[in-house]
């Protein structure tokens, strides 16, 4: 079983989905930085990621994804992820 891992800050997440909305798809336009930080909040709520909750400052708080990479499609299909979002993910390289 192969086990993903990574962890980041929720401040490192926003560069990228702004740069998605902004050259590639419109549709994934965000009003603020805020928008961005309530869905990776939202995928916390999920249990798509695993959040460090000692941080008082959203911008600030650290996340991570960690677990097997079998169960995750199986996951992400009995959920509904926002459109932004989901195709965040879909257009992340894998490494």
């Amino acid at each position: 079983k192969l086990q993903s891992f990574c962890s980041l800050l929720y401040m490192r997440n926003f560069p990228d989905f702004r740069r998605i909305g902004n050259t590639v798809d419109s549709r994934v336009r965000v009003p603020s930085d805020l928008a961005v930080y309530k869905e990776l909040d939202r995928l916390v709520e999920l249990g798509l990621l695993e959040a460090d909750t000692k941080a008082n400052n959203m911008v600030f708080r650290r996340c991570s994804l960690n677990m097997n990479t079998q169960n995750l499609g199986k996951i992400l299909r009995e959920i509904t992820l926002p459109a932004a979002i989901e195709y965040w993910f879909e257009t992340q390289a894998a490494e």
